[in-house]
Parts: C-alpha cells; sequence; structure tokens
C-alpha cells in the first residue's frame, strides 16, 4: 500500500496543538530571561526608529495595504480576510481583558496580572494576532507575496518586543490566535470565499468544533497555569499613590508636581497601574529629557543609575550605556531602552 503523505499528517490532529502549547508554556517561563538579554543589546539608531511601525498606526497602515492589494489583485484573499480580521479582534480583546496580564514597560515581572482590568492587556498581543491573521490567509492562498507578509509580521513582534510593550509569550500568543483566526475563518466560510455568493455567507457551515476547541484549549491552559502560579497587582491608596507620584516628581524632575499631572498618576496608581511605569513615564517625558539635555551624555548616564538603580554606574556600564543617551530626541527610544534596562536590572538585583 503506498504511503500517503496528506493522510498519514492529518491523523494525529492533537499533536501540532500540544506542540503549540508547550512552546508557549516554555516561553512564558523564559519570559523574564529573554526579555533581560534583549534589554542588554545595544540595537543601532535605525532600529530604534523602525521600530515605531509596531505602533497602532502602522497596524492600520499594515491592514490597509493588506485590503487594498487584495481588492486590487485577489478578490478570495480579501473575502477571507473580511472574515478572518474581526474574528482575531474579537478572540484577542477577550483574552485580554479576562488575563489582564501587566506589560514589561509596566513591571518587571513576568507573572503579574489584574485580569478585568481596563489597562493591563499585555496578552495576547493584538499587533502580533493581526499581522499573523494577514500573513496567514496570504499563507493559506498561496499567494505570491506570502514570505513578505510573514516577515512583516516577524518584524512587528520584534518591534513590540523591543519597545517593552510584551513579553515573547504574547507575541506567541498572538501569532496563534491569528492561526486560529485564518484557518477557523476559512473553514466557517469556505464557499463564500472561494465563490463569492452572497447566499452561501448566510450559511455559513459549522466549524470543525473538535479541532478549534482543541487549538482553543491549547492557547489558554498555559496561561491559566500562569494565572494560576502568578501575583495580583496590589491595591494602593488615594492618599499613598498621591505621596508616591509627588516623590517621583520630586526626584526625577526637581519640583513639586503640578495638580493635574499629579493627579492623573495617581488616579493610574489607584486604577493599578504599578509604580515603576509612573517613574518610567515621569524620567522618559518631554521635561526630563530637556534637564538631562543640559548635562554630558557620560554625566546622564550617572544621574540615570543613581535615580532608578541608587549607586554609580561601573567604566564598563558607561562605556555600553552612553551611546544610548547622546541624542535625546522623541523619535529615537534609546532613553527608553536603557529606562527598561535598567529597571529590569533594578528587580533581578532585588
Amino acid at each position: 500500500m503506498p504511503f500517503d503523505a496528506e493522510q498519514h499528517l492529518r491523523r494525529p490532529p492533537v499533536v501540532v496543538p500540544l506542540c503549540a502549547t508547550a512552546a508557549l508554556a516554555i516561553l512564558i517561563a523564559a519570559d523574564e530571561s529573554i526579555v533581560r538579554f534583549h534589554l542588554s543589546i545595544n540595537w543601532s539608531g535605525s532600529l530604534n526608529t523602525l521600530e515605531h511601525f509596531g505602533s497602532a498606526w502602522g497596524n492600520f497602515i499594515l491592514t490597509t495595504v493588506a485590503l487594498v492589494i487584495s481588492l486590487l489583485s485577489d478578490r478570495v484573499s480579501l473575502r477571507h480576510l473580511i472574515v478572518a480580521l474581526p474574528l482575531q479582534a474579537v478572540v484577542v480583546h477577550l483574552l485580554k481583558w479576562s488575563a489582564g496580564r501587566v506589560r514589561p514597560c509596566d513591571a518587571a515581572d513576568a507573572l503579574l496580572f489584574d485580569p478585568f482590568s481596563p489597562i493591563h492587556d499585555s496578552w495576547p498581543s493584538g499587533h502580533a494576532s493581526l499581522a499573523w491573521t494577514i500573513a496567514l490567509v496570504f499563507v493559506i492562498r498561496r499567494s505570491r507575496a506570502a514570505s513578505i507578509w510573514v516577515a512583516a509580521a516577524l518584524f512587528i513582534c520584534w518591534a513590540r518586543l523591543h519597545t517593552g510593550a510584551h513579553f515573547p509569550s504574547d507575541l506567541f500568543a498572538g501569532a496563534m490566535v491569528g492561526w486560529i483566526a485564518a484557518r477557523g475563518a476559512g473553514d466557517a466560510a469556505a464557499e463564500w470565499i472561494s465563490t463569492g455568493d452572497r447566499q452561501a455567507l448566510c450559511a455559513v457551515r459549522a466549524l470543525q468544533w473538535r479541532q478549534w476547541a482543541l487549538w482553543c484549549a491549547a492557547l489558554m491552559a498555559p496561561m491559566v497555569a500562569a494565572l494560576a502560579l502568578g501575583s495580583r497587582v496590589a491595591p494602593v491608596s488615594a492618599e499613598a499613590a498621591r505621596a508616591e507620584v509627588a516623590a517621583l516628581y520630586r526626584s526625577y524632575l526637581g519640583r513639586e508636581a503640578d495638580a493635574p499631572g499629579l493627579e492623573a498618576y495617581a488616579a493610574q496608581r489607584i486604577a493599578g497601574l504599578p509604580l515603576l511605569a509612573v517613574a518610567r513615564d515621569i524620567l522618559d517625558s518631554d521635561e526630563s529629557r530637556r534637564r538631562l539635555a543640559l548635562i554630558e551624555p557620560r554625566e546622564r548616564i550617572a544621574v540615570i543609575y543613581d535615580l532608578l538603580l541608587h549607586r554609580a554606574p561601573t567604566a564598563e556600564e558607561v562605556s555600553r550605556d552612553t551611546p544610548l543617551v547622546e541624542n535625546l530626541t522623541r523619535r529615537g527610544s534609546g532613553l527608553t531602552l536603557l529606562i527598561l534596562r535598567l529597571t529590569w536590572q533594578r528587580a533581578a538585583e532585588r
């Protein structure tokens, strides 16, 4: 009997979801180490500028370009995207709201959660989910440009990691959502996607529920375990929040806090924003950059180390970190990268 490769691959449908679960669990366990290693690298200035393509407007451009190209050249891919993109958006936002994972730029703790929080939404990455949904739709449709879309999705994942917006496991989970949305939409609306018959869209066939329930379980299981093992954001009183913010203003900006800034940051602290996030935001503000710009780059390093680590930098640290603060314009993220690096270093030393 001849070997049927396609049938052989279909035989164990559990293997791939289980492998994805194992990979996601390993990434969750290694999140802090990977982030700390990434922050230890002095990325080039051009990359620090390019990372802004991973922002919200970058995703808008990516989606617009994908839809326009599909409209002009491949109506089948367009119909597939029309079903898959809303599906991934709904799934991602439900998962974000349920998990409430704190972002790496807000706390140097990969297992800090605030479920049903309006401000903590690190897991899974919405940027990664959208980018991978688009890329995988083109892969499934065998587009000639599929490799370009995959490269764009990989770059957006790097950009989100680089800015401290997501942990690696957030990005991998986003890619899993992208796979579920792209493949699930294709299964559910296959006839309409392939023929364009509107009546077929009204009679969407049932998904292979066992397969997609298995994929959803593969996505959720590691994060449920992380939620059980992790810690929760501690509540802060209004009085304590104002005192913390006022102390940061005096230390980082050399002045008393203005009333609007004090109340705004205090409200965020009460809502669950970690103090580390407030400190990072104040130190990385335009006012702080203007103050740092008045002194030499090597002195800037000493000031930042004193504020964040309460010690003087070593000669090696000065040599390594000085390039990050030579240009303090808002376009580059050198200062942001240094602040993230030192706050994670402080957490590790504790």
